[in-house]
C-alpha cells in the first residue's frame, strides 16, 4: 500500500476503508497508528 504522509513529524492516527461493492454491511474501518520522521 503506497500513500502520502502527513507533512508534521511525530505519531498520527488514521482510518482504513475496506469498501465493497457487491455486498451490503461488507465494509470495514480499521484504525492505523504512523509515526512520521522528520
Amino acid at each position: 500500500m503506497e500513500f502520502s504522509a502527513p507533512q508534521d513529524s511525530g505519531e498520527h492516527s488514521l482510518s482504513l476503508y475496506l469498501l465493497c461493492d457487491a455486498y451490503l454491511g461488507c465494509d470495514q474501518e480499521f484504525p492505523v497508528e504512523i509515526s512520521v520522521a522528520p
